[in-house]
């Protein structure tokens, strides 16, 4: 009996021992190490991703509720993008041709590693850039306009141009504004980083000369120094003698210079060969006219009449973009009183010319009339009596004449408005001014 017992207490405790080592460590095989086929899974909805270059495509985690921090990582992102778009949601973005992979991770579960392939893909067809006009013409100091009609396809967009020639400015979305900045011809080049280049040629032209008309009705047009201030010369005020379809014939209202006809004291002296003509073509020209200004002046072919009445010669016909006017001149366009036939000697108020301070400081022959003179001159029977209190001053017409001394000489208008055939200046004189005459296009 005793032995009995002994064999059943053997027993149980082999088993005691038997289940003691089965449930000491648990989660271990007979090897004591870990079971793997208990651990946890992370599932996905693809095993890998083609994808293009610049498209998109959606990696789903099945199992997204079941998971603790759960991560991911990029192998190169250079190829591919990765971003979590959703719970569970992550989206991979092709960048550049190319194999890479995302890894995901979570705690107590096995990483999960997709392979991701970028294919290169078709390269996207350029967008055309829209825009409303091709060719821009303009003036300087004007603008123009254009749009870009699908503006808002683009995400920035680069112009280029010469500044010099034009201007542009961004006004609204999509809409500009072309300054014109100097005469040429430029072209405005707009392009996108997705698009090809678009070209609006443009050309800005000089603008049209407009005649200034100041409050009293004289145009100005060109500048000379008439004040005697040297600092800046003033504008250069002209009477409008005749106008027909072509333009304008215009005298200066003062005498502004004072210049002699010629240093010859003999033989011929006429307009086409004194050297009068010479300095208001080319010293005077020059400086009392501006580039724009001398393309409206329109070149004359002026007649030079004889003098009948001493037989002398007018000489050749002349070319001249500034020139005097001559006997002949203020019988057309004045409307002188004849008061001898013989030497067509008269006068008209009109012909009472002031000069400017510099022709005064020059030593233009100047006097003024008084009352007394106006009455003991007998001009109160021709003239209005506007000229009282004026000072009239000599001025040079281009008609040659004869003088006593048998010197060369031009005829002259005199500081009352008279003029004849008989009034004679030598050409050497200095104290005669000159009153330039120039015909400018409408």
């Amino acid at each position: 009996m005793k032995k009995v017992k002994k064999m059943l207490l053997a027993v149980l405790t082999l088993v005691f021992v038997f289940s003691l080592s089965a449930c000491e460590f648990p989660g271990m095989g007979d090897d004591g190490k870990e079971d793997k086929d208990d651990a946890g899974k992370i599932e996905a909805s693809v095993k890998k991703v083609t994808v293009d270059a610049g498209s998109e495509e959606i990696i789903e985690i099945e199992n997204y509720d079941d998971l603790k921090k759960l991560k991911f990582e990029v192998e190169d992102e250079d190829i591919a993008e990765v971003e979590e778009t959703d719970d569970g949601e992550y989206t991979v973005t092709g960048i550049s041709e190319g194999k890479t992979s995302v890894t995901f991770s979570a705690k107590d579960c096995d990483d999960l590693t997709i392979k991701i392939t970028v294919n290169a893909g078709e390269e996207p067809e350029p967008v055309e850039i829209e825009v409303s006009v091709t060719d821009i013409v303009l003036t300087e100091g004007d603008s123009a306009y254009f749009t870009i009609d699908n503006y808002d396809e683009f995400d920035a967009l680069d112009f280029e141009y010469d500044d010099s020639v034009a201007g542009v400015n961004e006004i609204g979305d999509g809409e500009y504004e072309v300054v014109g900045n100097g005469e040429g011809e430029t072209e405005i080049v707009i392009s996108a980083e997705e698009s090809e280049e678009v070209v609006i040629s443009v050309t800005c032209e000089a603008p049209e000369y407009e005649i200034v008309v100041n409050d009293e009705g004289y145009v100005e047009f060109g500048t000379y120094e008439q004040d005697g201030d040297d600092s800046e010369a003033e504008p250069i005020e002209w009477v409008i003698l005749d106008e027909n379809a072509d333009g304008y014939l215009l005298i200066t209202r003062y005498v502004i210079d004072v210049q002699p006809m010629d240093s010859r004291t003999s033989g011929d002296v006429t307009w086409e060969d004194c050297e009068m003509r010479e300095w208001l073509n080319g010293d005077f020209y020059d400086t009392a006219f501006s580039d724009d200004e001398k393309e409206l002046i329109v070149t004359v072919t002026n007649e030079n009449p004889d003098n009948d009445y001493y037989d002398i010669s007018g000489g050749e016909d002349t070319d001249d973009n500034v020139f005097l006017l001559s006997f002949d001149d203020v019988i057309e366009y004045y409307d002188m009183d004849v008061y001898s036939s013989s030497t067509y000697y008269g006068g008209d108020e009109e012909l009472v010319v002031e000069a400017t301070t510099c022709a005064l400081d020059a030593g233009v022959f100047a006097e003024e009339i008084t009352q007394t003179d106006f009455e003991d001159w007998g001009l109160e029977d021709y003239y209005s009596g506007d000229c009282i209190g004026k000072t009239g001053v000599l001025w040079w017409l281009r008609t040659p004449t004869e003088s006593p001394n048998g010197k060369p000489s031009f005829c002259f208008i005199h500081t009352d408005g008279e003029v004849g055939y008989d009034l004679y200046g030598e050409v050497g004189c200095t104290d005669i001014g000159v009153r330039p005459a120039i015909f400018i296009s409408k």
